[in-house]
């Protein structure tokens, strides 16, 4: 295991990308033996998986839910 304050930290603050980046960086200015290369890419690619994002909530450019009903309420010539 490869100890560092600074990526760790950034982990610890939900800073996925910061943290990916910080990984990549002691991959490159480290000696560091196999076994810990290996350990720092699978960290890295760990925070790269948290970055992913979710879904949006708009589905076919159409927001479900109260939104909709709001304006087909309040505009009733627009009632389908």
């Amino acid at each position: 295991m490869v100890n560092d304050p600074i990526a760790l930290s950034l982990e610890k603050r939900k800073l996925w990308r910061r943290a990916a980046t910080r990984w990549l960086e002691l991959l490159t200015s480290r000696d560091l033996t196999a076994t810990e290369m290996d350990w720092v890419l699978a960290r890295r690619d760990y925070c790269t998986r948290k970055t992913k994002r979710a879904e949006p909530l708009i589905d076919s450019g159409v927001i479900h839910g109260a939104p909709n009903s709001f304006i087909y309420d309040y505009f009733g010539f627009l009632r389908k």
